[in-house]
C-alpha cells in the first residue's frame, strides 16, 4: 500500500486556502495537508516536512509563488507543483515550462479542474 501523500498549500487569502484544504480532504481522507499563508511559513514547513505535491498562488506577499518554487525545489527537487492565479496563466508559460509545473490554474477554477490537476500531479509523482 502507497504511503499518505503530503501537500502543501500556499494561499495568502484565508478564505481560498480554507476551500482548497476542505477540496483536498474529501478528495482523499489520508492526504496529510499543511496549510500557509505565505512563502515564509512555507518554505519553513518545508525544511521540517518533505512534500509530495505543493498548490500555491502566485500572488503572495513579499515573495511571490514562483520565487517560492524556484526555491521549494532547490531544496527537494521531485515536488510536483500546481499554480493558482487570478491573473492569467498564459503570462506564466514560460516559467511554468522551465520549471515543470504540472498545472497553472486560472482562478476562479471550478471544483473538477482543481481535483483532475491534484490527481495527475500525484500520478506523475508515482511515474517517476
Amino acid at each position: 500500500m502507497q504511503q499518505h501523500k503530503r501537500i502543501l498549500v500556499v494561499d495568502d487569502d484565508a478564505r481560498g486556502l480554507l476551500v482548497v484544504e476542505k477540496i483536498l480532504e474529501r478528495m482523499d481522507p489520508t492526504f496529510e495537508i499543511v496549510g500557509v499563508k505565505s512563502a515564509v511559513a512555507a518554505l519553513q514547513e518545508a525544511r521540517e516536512t518533505h512534500f509530495d505535491l505543493m498548490i500555491t498562488d502566485l500572488h503572495l506577499p513579499m515573495v511571490s509563488g514562483i520565487a517560492l518554487t524556484r526555491a521549494l525545489r532547490d531544496h527537494q527537487s521531485d515536488l510536483a507543483v500546481i499554480w493558482v492565479t487570478a491573473y492569467g496563466c498564459y503570462q506564466f508559460r514560460p516559467q511554468a515550462k522551465q520549471l515543470g509545473i504540472c498545472e497553472c490554474l486560472d482562478k476562479p477554477w471550478n471544483l473538477e479542474e482543481l481535483r483532475g490537476a491534484v490527481r495527475n500531479a500525484l500520478e506523475e509523482i508515482i511515474v517517476q
